[in-house]
């Protein structure tokens, strides 16, 4: 599961393009170089309400997944939906019974906590594509 939890603050912005605006006033951000993910990982992009992920069909599980939370958006709109879903456009997406007694539970890499600020963005949270297995 390498990359599983490499989460970047901007999807359309590269560590350079982010570096670029760093100044002499800006706090150090060093840890921006060591995100890095292997290009050999087979990887299907997708863009969700609220977050991009890389999703890796072999291991069945998200190479990466970003998304840049506001604390405007730290409301709650809408509650915790638990309905979880497979992407059919993605490719190796597990499906909801894939974890049926296995003693793993699904880990969302974005949490549901962070996609309260609409219907929508806590539907799209609860993908399949966007676990990971999580003991406990």
């Amino acid at each position: 599961m390498v990359g599983c939890d490499a989460i970047a603050s901007r999807f359309d912005r590269t560590v350079d393009d982010a570096m670029s605006q760093v100044d002499d006033n800006s706090p150090s951000y060093p840890d921006l170089d060591m995100v890095k993910i292997d290009d050999s990982l087979p990887s299907q992009v997708k863009r969700y309400e609220g977050f991009r992920l890389s999703f890796n069909r072999q291991n069945h599980t998200p190479n990466w997944v970003a998304w840049e939370l506001l604390a405007s958006e730290l409301v709650d709109n809408v509650s915790r939906s638990n309905n979880f879903w497979q992407d059919d456009d993605i490719a190796g997406c597990p499906r909801h019974s894939d974890y049926t007694r296995s003693g793993y539970d699904r880990g969302h890499m974005i949490p549901a906590a962070d996609q309260k600020r609409s219907l929508k963005a806590m539907e799209d949270c609860f993908v399949m594509a966007n676990m990971c297995p999580q003991n406990g």
